[in-house]
């Protein structure tokens, strides 16, 4: 009777240990009583109940937990300096991340573990799946908020261990995904759902199958390799619904810029876009970048018909790591046709240039260029009184040589043209304080 009793009482305690909550009420270190309601320090091995972490908590080690609830508040970030496992030793209980949890070291999950909207993982070693589909990137509601998640090594699925990226969800891996020679659906990408590996995928066999439920603009799944191994022999598929690295910079560039902007992302720095565009008399010029990772300056560089390109102001970098927006006013564009492209130069002096874009400029100075065609090899130049004296002017042909340089001293002069030039098109460069401007002149 007695012994009954005692295992009763054993019984009990240890159905009261798993059921046990413990709520963090304090920022800190996680093993610190005074931090926890109560005292009571939640287990970072063998334990049960619920842990609701509601402050920014840092645990020093691993943390392994068989049993039980992890609720991770919103705003809140949990870190764990080592690894992190979840019922792995046949356990159950799941994990909701609503706020950040950083992981220096590897995952392992064999319970169910959701990344909710609002909520972000940062995994810096590996993440293995075991048994089922127990990793979840977001929800099927329409973001934003977004539920993001990073590894930065590999994604291994052992024993059939599922990975579902929903409508809600970003997902960035920076290494491999691979699995063993379980069957079944590997990753599923619902409607919405975006992700992005930069090494490859391995697909060995037993009806392996990775899905994309996205349309084609976005694709919303990109891998940088172009040829991932797939043993198609043995019944593996991967989704022919993928783009690569390029792709999803020119037709997701959102996406791109949030890969991008991750720190450390393997993505190097980029132009989201770069836009011209008319406003009256003046050229407003617009840019994005998505990093900017020793990053120094923007020139921005114009140029007319001729293009041949001149710096008309720097910009300076803001040295953020999100997108990032910029913007110049050509106060004094050209009359006509404007060329712009930006010379964007790093730390080290090393530089890129950008697409170049184009817009119609409207200036207040005017000139008159007659005859046009020109005959006899004799043009006149007519300057109204806004147009500053001394100007320059130059005749180029279609290759940018210059074949007459001269210069105005007063508001009309006619120039003669080298006897020997062929008939043809040629370009009409006048320069001054206030502008420059080029008109096309045909020859006879």
């Amino acid at each position: 009777m007695k012994k009954s009793f005692f295992i009763l009482i054993l019984t009990v305690t240890a159905n009261l240990a798993l059921a046990q909550t413990y709520t963090s009420i304090a920022d800190g270190n996680w093993s610190t009583s005074t931090n926890w309601s109560g005292g009571s320090v939640a287990p970072l091995s063998g334990g049960g109940g619920t842990v609701n972490v509601n402050n920014n908590l840092t645990i020093s080690g691993n943390y392994a937990v068989p049993n039980g609830t992890i609720n991770i508040a919103a705003g809140k970030t949990l870190t764990i300096n080592g690894n992190f496992s979840k019922g792995v030793s046949g356990g159950g209980g799941n994990v909701n991340v609503y706020g950040t949890l950083h992981i220096t070291g590897d995952v392992t999950l064999n319970a169910p573990f959701t990344v909710q909207p609002g909520g972000s993982v940062v995994v810096d070693g590996n993440v293995t799946v075991i048994n089922s589909s127990y990793l979840t990137i977001g929800t099927n509601a329409a973001a934003p908020p977004y539920a993001d998640m990073v590894i930065r090594k590999d994604l291994i699925s052992q024993s059939s261990g599922d990975i579902t990226v929903e409508k809600n969800g970003r997902f960035a891996l920076f290494g491999n995904f691979t699995d063993d020679t379980s069957g079944g659906t590997k990753l599923t990408i619902k409607s919405g759902g975006q992700v992005y590996i930069d090494k490859t995928i391995t697909l060995v066999g037993g009806g392996d199958n990775v899905s994309n439920a996205n349309g084609t603009t976005p694709i919303g799944f990109y891998i940088n390799d172009p040829n991932p191994t797939v043993n198609t022999s043995q019944g593996a598929t991967l989704t022919s619904n993928r783009g690569d690295k390029a792709s999803m910079q020119t037709n997701d560039p959102a996406f791109y810029a949030w890969v991008a902007g991750i720190p450390n992302s393997p993505l190097p720095v980029k132009l989201v876009y770069f836009k011209a565009q008319s406003a009256g008399a003046s050229i407003q010029l617009t840019w994005a970048t998505s990093s900017e990772k020793n990053f120094r300056y923007f020139q921005v560089e114009r140029a007319a018909e001729d293009l041949i390109f001149s710096a008309v102001g720097v910009v300076d970098a803001k040295g953020s790591s999100t997108l990032t927006t910029y913007a110049f006013t050509d106060e004094k564009p050209l009359n006509g046709k404007n060329y712009y492209r930006l010379k964007m130069i790093d730390l080290d002096e090393s530089f890129e240039y950008s697409p170049v874009v184009t817009a119609t400029g409207k200036s207040s100075s005017s000139v008159n260029v007659y005859p046009n065609p020109i005959t006899d090899k004799q043009f006149t130049v007519e300057l109204n009184d806004v147009m500053d004296t001394p100007a320059q002017v130059a005749v180029l042909d279609g290759a940018g040589t210059i074949i007459l340089r001269a210069e105005l001293e007063s508001n009309t002069t006619t120039f003669q043209l080298p006897q020997h030039i062929s008939s043809g098109l040629y370009y009409l460069r006048i320069s001054s304080g206030h502008g420059q401007q080029i008109i096309k002149v045909a020859v006879r």
